[in-house]
Protein backbone atom coordinates (compact mmCIF):
# COMPACT_ATOMS: atom_id res chain seq x y z
CA UNK A 1 0.00 0.00 0.00
CA UNK A 2 1.49 3.73 -0.77
CA UNK A 3 2.19 5.96 1.63
CA UNK A 4 0.40 9.40 0.77
CA UNK A 5 1.02 12.30 2.83
CA UNK A 6 -0.55 15.69 2.61
CA UNK A 7 0.49 19.45 4.21
CA UNK A 8 -1.61 18.08 7.74
CA UNK A 9 0.60 14.53 7.67
CA UNK A 10 3.82 16.86 7.60
CA UNK A 11 2.84 19.49 10.10
CA UNK A 12 4.90 19.72 12.92
CA UNK A 13 4.01 16.94 16.15
CA UNK A 14 2.86 18.74 19.23
CA UNK A 15 3.83 16.32 21.80
CA UNK A 16 1.80 16.24 24.95
CA UNK A 17 2.89 19.64 26.10
CA UNK A 18 1.92 21.44 22.99
CA UNK A 19 -1.77 20.03 22.11
CA UNK A 20 -2.70 23.24 24.32
CA UNK A 21 -4.11 21.77 28.19
CA UNK A 22 -3.12 24.18 30.95
CA UNK A 23 -0.91 22.30 33.59
CA UNK A 24 -3.53 20.88 35.65
CA UNK A 25 -5.43 18.97 32.70
CA UNK A 26 -2.08 18.09 31.28
CA UNK A 27 -1.28 16.49 34.51
CA UNK A 28 -5.01 14.44 34.48
CA UNK A 29 -4.19 13.28 30.81
CA UNK A 30 -1.26 11.82 31.23
CA UNK A 31 -2.55 10.27 34.63
CA UNK A 32 -5.22 8.75 32.49
CA UNK A 33 -3.23 7.68 30.12
CA UNK A 34 -0.85 5.76 32.23
CA UNK A 35 -3.23 3.92 33.14
CA UNK A 36 -3.80 2.06 29.52
CA UNK A 37 -7.42 0.96 29.77
CA UNK A 38 -10.41 2.91 28.25
CA UNK A 39 -11.38 4.92 25.27
CA UNK A 40 -9.69 8.59 24.81
CA UNK A 41 -11.57 10.90 22.39
CA UNK A 42 -9.43 13.59 20.32
CA UNK A 43 -11.59 16.01 18.73
CA UNK A 44 -10.73 18.61 16.61
CA UNK A 45 -12.57 20.32 13.39
CA UNK A 46 -9.57 20.01 11.19
CA UNK A 47 -7.47 17.28 10.10
CA UNK A 48 -4.19 18.66 10.69
CA UNK A 49 -5.18 19.34 14.47
CA UNK A 50 -6.50 15.53 14.74
CA UNK A 51 -3.52 14.35 13.44
CA UNK A 52 -1.59 16.11 15.80
CA UNK A 53 -3.43 15.31 19.01
CA UNK A 54 -3.27 11.34 17.61
CA UNK A 55 0.00 11.20 16.60
CA UNK A 56 1.13 12.62 20.15
CA UNK A 57 -0.83 10.32 21.85
CA UNK A 58 0.09 7.43 20.66
CA UNK A 59 3.76 8.33 20.66
CA UNK A 60 2.90 8.21 24.34
CA UNK A 61 1.62 4.97 24.22
CA UNK A 62 4.39 3.55 22.31
CA UNK A 63 6.80 5.29 25.64
CA UNK A 64 4.32 3.76 28.39
CA UNK A 65 5.26 0.17 26.57
CA UNK A 66 2.92 -2.51 25.33
CA UNK A 67 1.87 -3.19 21.80
CA UNK A 68 0.13 -0.56 19.42
CA UNK A 69 -2.10 -0.61 16.51
CA UNK A 70 -3.37 2.35 14.10
CA UNK A 71 -5.81 1.84 11.51
CA UNK A 72 -5.80 4.92 9.67
CA UNK A 73 -7.40 5.89 6.26
CA UNK A 74 -5.59 7.53 4.56
CA UNK A 75 -2.13 6.10 6.55
CA UNK A 76 -0.39 8.62 8.32
CA UNK A 77 3.51 9.06 8.17
CA UNK A 78 5.51 5.89 9.88
CA UNK A 79 5.36 5.75 13.38
CA UNK A 80 8.19 4.27 15.12
CA UNK A 81 6.63 1.52 17.45
CA UNK A 82 3.22 1.26 16.82
CA UNK A 83 2.02 -0.77 13.70
CA UNK A 84 -0.08 1.16 11.22
CA UNK A 85 -2.60 -0.58 8.71
CA UNK A 86 -4.77 1.16 6.40
CA UNK A 87 -8.49 0.00 7.03
CA UNK A 88 -9.79 -2.73 8.00
CA UNK A 89 -12.47 -3.20 5.11
CA UNK A 90 -14.24 -6.25 6.37
CA UNK A 91 -15.36 -7.94 9.40
CA UNK A 92 -12.78 -11.39 9.35
CA UNK A 93 -9.53 -8.45 8.06
CA UNK A 94 -10.87 -6.73 11.73
CA UNK A 95 -10.45 -10.12 13.58
CA UNK A 96 -7.80 -10.85 12.31
CA UNK A 97 -6.10 -7.59 13.00
CA UNK A 98 -7.40 -7.88 16.45
CA UNK A 99 -5.50 -11.27 16.89
CA UNK A 100 -3.36 -11.01 19.17
CA UNK A 101 -5.50 -8.04 21.18
CA UNK A 102 -3.09 -5.10 21.15
CA UNK A 103 -2.81 -3.14 24.26
CA UNK A 104 -3.63 0.26 22.62
CA UNK A 105 -5.95 0.79 19.40
CA UNK A 106 -5.90 3.98 17.57
CA UNK A 107 -8.21 4.82 14.75
CA UNK A 108 -7.76 8.07 12.47
CA UNK A 109 -10.31 8.07 9.86
CA UNK A 110 -13.57 7.45 9.15
CA UNK A 111 -15.99 6.27 12.11
CA UNK A 112 -16.96 3.05 10.27
CA UNK A 113 -18.67 0.58 12.21
CA UNK A 114 -16.00 -2.42 12.18
CA UNK A 115 -13.46 -0.10 13.39
CA UNK A 116 -15.87 1.34 16.06
CA UNK A 117 -16.69 -2.49 16.80
CA UNK A 118 -13.18 -3.38 17.50
CA UNK A 119 -12.60 -0.54 19.34
CA UNK A 120 -15.11 -1.17 21.83
CA UNK A 121 -14.11 -4.71 21.74
CA UNK A 122 -10.15 -3.34 22.65
CA UNK A 123 -11.74 -1.22 25.70
CA UNK A 124 -14.25 -3.90 27.06
CA UNK A 125 -11.57 -6.19 27.22
CA UNK A 126 -8.96 -4.29 29.00
CA UNK A 127 -6.94 -2.43 26.56
CA UNK A 128 -7.05 1.49 24.96
CA UNK A 129 -8.62 2.92 22.79
CA UNK A 130 -7.62 6.40 21.00
CA UNK A 131 -10.41 7.65 18.48
CA UNK A 132 -9.62 10.93 16.51
CA UNK A 133 -13.51 12.62 15.90
CA UNK A 134 -13.61 15.42 13.48
CA UNK A 135 -15.86 17.84 16.12
CA UNK A 136 -15.41 21.65 17.39
CA UNK A 137 -16.70 20.21 20.94
CA UNK A 138 -16.70 17.34 23.21
CA UNK A 139 -21.03 16.97 22.87
CA UNK A 140 -20.31 16.91 19.02
CA UNK A 141 -17.64 14.29 19.14
CA UNK A 142 -19.11 11.81 21.45
CA UNK A 143 -22.90 12.91 19.02
CA UNK A 144 -20.86 11.87 16.51
CA UNK A 145 -19.87 8.63 17.73
CA UNK A 146 -23.52 8.30 18.89
CA UNK A 147 -24.62 8.38 15.45
CA UNK A 148 -21.91 6.14 14.03
CA UNK A 149 -23.57 3.24 16.17
CA UNK A 150 -22.02 3.61 19.83
CA UNK A 151 -25.00 3.81 22.85
CA UNK A 152 -24.72 6.61 24.88
CA UNK A 153 -24.15 4.28 27.89
CA UNK A 154 -21.62 2.13 26.62
CA UNK A 155 -19.40 5.67 25.72
CA UNK A 156 -19.78 6.47 29.47
CA UNK A 157 -18.70 3.61 30.76
CA UNK A 158 -15.41 3.24 28.55
CA UNK A 159 -14.58 7.33 27.64
CA UNK A 160 -11.99 8.07 30.06
CA UNK A 161 -11.41 11.41 28.51
CA UNK A 162 -12.06 13.68 25.65
CA UNK A 163 -9.47 16.20 24.73
CA UNK A 164 -10.89 19.08 22.39
CA UNK A 165 -8.33 21.03 20.14
CA UNK A 166 -8.42 23.96 18.42
CA UNK A 167 -5.31 25.91 16.66
CA UNK A 168 -5.66 29.81 16.98
CA UNK A 169 -4.14 32.21 14.53
CA UNK A 170 -1.59 34.27 16.45
CA UNK A 171 -1.52 38.22 15.91
CA UNK A 172 1.98 39.25 14.24
CA UNK A 173 3.32 41.51 16.99
CA UNK A 174 4.90 43.89 14.80
CA UNK A 175 1.42 45.05 13.24
CA UNK A 176 -1.35 44.21 15.38
CA UNK A 177 -3.41 47.31 16.31
CA UNK A 178 -6.28 48.17 18.90
CA UNK A 179 -9.62 47.41 17.38
CA UNK A 180 -13.17 47.80 18.99
CA UNK A 181 -12.00 46.69 22.01
CA UNK A 182 -9.66 44.13 20.84
CA UNK A 183 -6.64 43.49 18.81
CA UNK A 184 -6.54 43.54 14.81
CA UNK A 185 -3.27 42.08 12.51
CA UNK A 186 -3.02 44.45 9.70
CA UNK A 187 -0.39 42.88 7.61
CA UNK A 188 3.46 43.64 7.48
CA UNK A 189 6.94 42.62 6.13
CA UNK A 190 7.83 40.05 8.66
CA UNK A 191 4.12 38.30 8.57
CA UNK A 192 4.01 38.39 4.95
CA UNK A 193 1.19 40.80 4.95
CA UNK A 194 -1.07 38.18 6.60
CA UNK A 195 -1.46 39.87 9.87
CA UNK A 196 -0.64 36.74 11.58
CA UNK A 197 2.26 34.51 12.70
CA UNK A 198 1.90 30.86 13.28
CA UNK A 199 -0.65 29.41 15.44
CA UNK A 200 -1.65 28.94 19.10
CA UNK A 201 -2.29 25.68 20.71
CA UNK A 202 -5.72 25.58 22.47
CA UNK A 203 -6.88 22.65 23.86
CA UNK A 204 -9.78 21.66 26.65
CA UNK A 205 -9.75 18.48 29.05
CA UNK A 206 -13.96 16.44 30.10
CA UNK A 207 -13.79 13.29 31.53
CA UNK A 208 -13.98 10.67 33.05
CA UNK A 209 -17.52 11.58 34.62
CA UNK A 210 -19.44 12.58 30.97
CA UNK A 211 -22.92 11.54 31.73
CA UNK A 212 -23.21 15.50 30.80
CA UNK A 213 -20.80 16.79 28.86
CA UNK A 214 -20.07 20.59 29.78
CA UNK A 215 -18.76 23.51 27.49
CA UNK A 216 -14.95 24.34 27.88
CA UNK A 217 -14.27 24.97 31.53
CA UNK A 218 -14.18 28.12 33.16
CA UNK A 219 -9.94 28.03 33.50
CA UNK A 220 -10.27 27.68 29.48
CA UNK A 221 -12.14 30.07 28.93
CA UNK A 222 -10.13 32.58 31.20
CA UNK A 223 -7.23 31.83 29.56
CA UNK A 224 -8.89 32.61 26.03
CA UNK A 225 -10.18 36.05 27.16
CA UNK A 226 -6.68 36.68 28.40
CA UNK A 227 -5.04 35.75 25.40
CA UNK A 228 -7.24 38.09 23.15
CA UNK A 229 -7.27 41.13 25.67
CA UNK A 230 -3.36 41.24 25.37
CA UNK A 231 -3.35 40.67 21.69
CA UNK A 232 -1.80 37.44 21.36
CA UNK A 233 -5.14 36.07 19.29
CA UNK A 234 -8.43 37.88 18.10
CA UNK A 235 -11.98 38.19 19.55
CA UNK A 236 -13.12 36.90 16.23
CA UNK A 237 -10.58 33.77 16.06
CA UNK A 238 -11.63 32.82 19.73
CA UNK A 239 -15.70 33.52 20.24
CA UNK A 240 -16.39 30.26 20.22
CA UNK A 241 -14.73 29.50 23.26
CA UNK A 242 -16.38 32.32 25.51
Amino acid sequence: MALVLDADDLAAEPGLGGLGLDLEELAAFEQALAGGRGVFVLAAPTRGERVGAYRAVLARAVRLGGSVLSLEAPLLRPLDGAVQVEGPTSSAEAVALAQPRPDWLGLCGPLERIALRLAVDTALEGGAVVLAVPAPSAATALGRLEFAGLPRTLLDALVRAVVVRREVPRLCPHCRVAHEGGWLGIGCAACGEQGTRGCLPLASLTGPALAEVSPPRPALTARVRSLAQRGEVSWDSVADFC
